[in-house]
């Protein structure tokens, strides 16, 4: 289960010191000052500002593990002093971190948050990338004071739980409480000077069903016109993969779609289906861009993929919903590099 301290503060027991956590999680982590709720994998990662959010995953995209790994003692108290200053009552409130507190904090049942590739996350040559974080399920804390602390173990998975509700009160009996604090991640980058891309396209789409092939990619296109019948009560296909996020959120309300099926060759085949609104239109919803196909290749230990990028120039529907004009295009971009790892300053 990968417990730091599988011992919980019972009231009339003695709680277990920090200090007794003794093995190290590894020098590769960046241990936040303050804990957050977000994993925040494939985001950009600044020196200044931590993880941005930027290009973080969607939840399909990641897996979680029961890690083995534990806290040593000056990252324990460290993150023992982010836990506290959570708090109205930790460092903001006054009360201030001690010896005495940081002896009274335990924690348990650490897990692994990573991509399910690391293909996924958008690398690019020159920016820090957040591929792995390091989440808390429990901890507690209880104070001469009373001043208490607390993080339910649900026994989910689920990586990204926002029903935490953080708050404080006077008594013992109340106090902060939430899921799955992230302590720590990994950083890493491109390494220069394994950086390999191949360009292909622009190619245009028309809705004649003509397949084109995207140059050297593995890749071959086409566009269709698919729309809902009236009065049938259903709703455009489910494998739809939508082209923006608001898109997707709205698909039950969306009539009319402009559709690029992917066929992708290789070692990897498979078919995908990218769905542009055509009834009724969402702005700036008419491009798409996003990693088709990934994998390590295990001889030269390089992440491969594929990114399809593809641009509705023109397209617009009649009163009878039916197409009125049609102009896309889709390029792809073969890339292949090896990742290092960003250590903390020291």
């Amino acid at each position: 289960m990968g417990l730091i301290i599988a011992v919980f503060l019972i009231s009339g027991c003695v709680p277990s010191n920090i200090t007794d956590v003794r093995t190290s999680i590894g020098d590769e982590y960046h241990v936040l000052k303050l804990p957050t709720m977000q994993h925040n994998i494939g985001s950009e990662w600044s020196k200044q500002f931590n993880a941005t959010g930027k290009g973080a995953l969607s939840e399909d995209k990641i897996r979680v593990e029961k890690s083995l790994k534990q806290l040593d003692r000056g990252t324990a108290h460290e993150v023992a002093v982010g836990i506290a200053a959570l708090s109205n009552s930790g460092l903001s409130g006054g009360v201030g971190i001690d010896a005495e507190i940081l002896k009274q904090i335990n924690m348990s049942n650490l897990q692994v948050v990573k991509p399910v590739s690391l293909g996924y996350i958008a690398f690019k040559p020159g920016i820090n990338y957040v591929t792995e974080a390091l989440r808390l399920e429990g901890f507690s804390i209880d104070d001469e004071k009373r001043i208490k602390l607390q993080a339910s173990v649900t026994g989910s998975d689920s990586p990204d739980r926002s029903s935490a509700n953080f708050g404080v009160g006077a008594a013992g009996n109340s106090g902060m409480s939430g899921e799955g604090l992230v302590i720590g991640y990994v950083v890493q980058t491109v390494d220069n000077a394994t950086y390999r891309k191949e360009e292909s396209g622009p190619v245009d789409l028309t809705l004649d069903s003509r397949r084109v092939q995207v140059g050297g990619a593995n890749i071959s296109a086409a566009a269709s016109f698919e729309k809902v019948v009236a009065g049938s009560g259903k709703s455009l296909p489910k494998s739809l993969l939508w082209a923006c996020r608001r898109a997707a959120s709205r698909k039950d309300a969306i009539n009319a779609a402009w559709v690029v099926t992917l066929a992708l060759s290789g070692e990897e085949k498979k078919t995908l289906k990218i769905a542009f609104p055509a009834h009724p239109e969402i702005e700036d919803c008419s491009e798409f861009e996003g990693v088709v196909t990934t994998g390590i290749n295990s001889v030269t230990d390089q992440i491969e993929r594929t990114t399809a990028h593809i641009v509705i120039d023109r397209a617009s529907v009649t009163e009878m919903i039916a197409p009125a004009e049609f102009s896309a295009t889709i390029s792809a971009t073969k890339e292949s590099f090896k990742v290092k790892t960003v250590y903390p300053e020291s």
